[in-house]
């Protein structure tokens, strides 16, 4: 796989209520790059991010899962979220390194619980974000109504960048409103022009209008031109979408089907020319570990190795599988490194880009780019890999607190030992789970997000231990 450069990335979280749509979509868009030759499907079990055992069973995401596909010689990597509240360190752990993060909302639905829990935690972290109204193509499916919504409860700077032809069973393309042409798609997701139909030709001039204002909000002297014009030239617009899009002035919405593969390469076509580049990300201040002073990492290939390890899990036949971003230089297999959270060495084995559980081993990273690593001894999640000439520690995930607890014993004797080892394995994988022994009352109190994410832990146990 051939590398890229950080202003060729584009790191996209997916986040949204559980069930709207989120694998469907990443599926989509793994399919229309050609990354697989045919599209997944949670309920059959068959999708690229929902691999693991658990998440077949019950036919819903319980981790995140990083993809990537490449599309107009950029590199999308993709982090595919859970949407259910008990996995939320899943989103938490994502935040931290993705660019922006696309919000996907069921079209019929509109905002649902899990859509403000993660617009509540993506503002509080300042990340950038866009959203996807997915689901066009089902009965009741409303755009207008959904754009309504998001600028009366989050923000009035959410303006649709592709609007829908037709809705529900009608539902045949999207109009592009920087280029103002009109597509329908095939099952693959190639485009051809439509013509825009007459009925919706007001409403697509109107959000086409609102379109261009907001761009041009987006940068001082663009908007002088735009009050003295009342218009921009397209490529002042496109300049103004880039910037507006990377600093959050602008929150572009738009429509599509996942399922049905409506709108998704469009939405690709705009991610790849627009969307912000790990350059646009803030600078990342961290702490010197032996002095607590501040330190911004100079985010260039050409700086010192600084990753964030941001996700760990145990692969069967694989080890533990630390997923990390380079913020700063570049990383490579036989690099010597420190955690500068406890001061370990740290040598790299191999790197690998994922898609769900498939790895494809890489020479090297650059600064803004998202893998995987293998076989490091003493680092976890949350911790910083940096090369011996910079010591930085990076700012904590942020994980939640615990919301539940429960008492929990080994129901075969001589098993106490083994549940206490997979209890802590489960733990440095997921720091939302904790456990703590009380001898005087003989309990094992567990402590968590919730049933369902007990029942997961718990099942961890049995498939790993056999307790």
């Amino acid at each position: 796989m051939k590398e890229f450069a950080a202003e060729d990335i584009r790191n996209i979280g997916l986040f949204g209520h559980g069930g709207v749509g989120k694998t469907s979509l990443a599926e989509a868009v793994l399919y229309t790059a050609g990354v697989t030759n045919r599209k997944g499907n949670p309920d059959d079990g068959t999708t690229v991010s929902d691999y693991t055992e658990e998440e077949i069973k019950r036919k819903l995401s319980i981790s995140s899962a990083l993809l990537h596909a490449e599309w107009k010689n950029k590199k999308i990597n993709i982090i595919d979220t859970p949407g259910y509240a008990d996995f939320v360190g899943e989103v938490c752990g994502a935040l931290t390194v993705v660019d922006l993060a696309l919000i996907v909302l069921n079209g019929p639905s509109g905002i649902e619980v899990g859509t403000d829990q993660v617009h509540e935690m993506i503002t509080d972290r300042k990340v950038p974000y866009a959203f996807f109204v997915n689901k066009m193509d089902k009965e009741h499916a409303d755009f207008a109504k959904c754009l309504g919504q998001l600028r009366e409860n989050y923000s009035n700077r959410a303006v649709a960048v592709t609007w829908p032809i037709g809705e529900a069973l009608a539902f045949a393309g999207v109009v592009d409103l920087i280029e103002m042409k009109g597509y329908k798609f095939d099952e693959k997701g190639n485009t051809s022009e439509l013509e825009i139909p007459a009925e919706i030709k007001g409403a697509v001039d109107e959000a086409r209008s609102a379109l261009v204002e907001a761009a041009a909000e987006a940068d001082d002297a663009l908007l002088e031109k735009f009050f003295d014009a009342g218009d921009l030239s397209a490529d002042e617009l496109k300049e103004g979408l880039k910037k507006g899009m990377a600093s959050g002035a602008l929150i572009p919405v738009f429509a599509g089907s996942a399922e049905q593969n409506i709108g998704v390469s469009t939405l690709m076509d705009i991610i790849a020319g627009y969307f912000p580049t790990p350059l646009d990300h803030q600078p990342v201040v961290g702490k010197n570990p032996d002095s607590e002073e501040n330190v911004e990492v100079n985010q260039h290939v050409a700086a010192p190795l600084c990753a964030f390890v941001f996700k760990t899990v145990s692969e069967p036949h694989v080890g533990e599988l630390a997923f990390f971003r380079v913020f700063a230089g570049k990383i490579a297999p036989g690099m010597e490194t420190v955690n500068a959270n406890n001061g370990e060495s740290e040598r790299i084995a191999q790197i690998y880009a994922m898609n769900g559980k498939d790895r494809a081993e890489v020479s090297s990273l650059e600064c803004g780019d998202i893998g995987a690593v293998v076989k490091l001894k003493n680092t976890h999640t949350g911790n910083t890999l940096c090369e011996k000439k910079l010591q930085v520690v990076l700012p904590d995930i942020g994980f939640p607190a615990p919301i539940f607890e429960m008492a929990a014993r080994a129901k075969s004797k001589g098993d106490e030992e083994k549940v206490a080892t997979g209890l802590s394995r489960v733990h440095e994988e997921d720091p939302t789970f904790s456990h703590k022994v009380f001898p005087e009352l003989h309990q094992t109190i567990l402590y968590g997000q919730g049933e369902m994410h007990f029942d997961v832990v718990i099942s961890k146990l049995k498939q790993r231990y056999g307790v």
